[in-house]
């Protein structure tokens, strides 16, 4: 049996055991957001919107994932959730696994890192995307060698569920 902090670590026990006890498994940390406010780190909110953990059966571990975003606030408030307003610049999805599940959290191996602003998008979905407001292009115009070119640069909101599960499968 099992408990999960997604920020923590996880308490396993064999309830099936002679003598049940407890043993915990920490997990990766979150460096990014901890380096926050002079290191001093922030409120992190509930880790289920940035933080998944499942358990393999096939693989024999376990495997996390960490979403972590660079976001922009603006002091309105949305009426409709009453929540701030945000922007995502672009994300990041990293996954560890941990065969050994001990309480060290050297025991985790980072397997992969998806930068959003690294992704190759098709131009058909681009345009899919433009037009439910899941993507934003920007043009920005650049002098380079007395010529003028086009760069093209994204910045790119949370994407649905979907479409990360068909960009990231473990």
């Amino acid at each position: 049996m099992g408990w999960v902090d997604l920020w923590r670590g996880i308490l396993l026990c064999d309830v099936l055991h002679a003598e049940p006890s407890l043993r915990g498994v920490p997990l990766p940390l979150p460096l990014v957001e901890m380096g926050y406010n002079y290191s001093l780190g922030m409120e992190l909110g509930n880790p289920a919107q940035r933080r998944g953990i499942a358990f393999i059966r096939g693989k024999g571990c376990l495997n996390f994932v960490h979403l972590e975003s660079t976001e922009e606030c603006f002091p309105e408030v949305d009426e409709e959730t009453e929540s701030i307003t945000v922007r995502v610049d672009d994300w990041a999805l990293t996954t560890w696994s941990n065969k050994k599940m001990s309480n060290s959290l050297e025991d985790w191996h980072k397997e992969s890192v998806v930068q959003a602003s690294s992704i190759a998008i098709d131009p058909a979905i681009s345009r899919m995307l433009k037009d439910t407001g899941c993507c934003v292009y920007h043009r920005i115009m650049t002098l380079q060698q007395s010529s003028e070119t086009c760069r093209t640069s994204r910045s790119i909101s949370p994407l649905p569920a979907s479409l990360v599960k068909m960009l990231f499968t473990w």
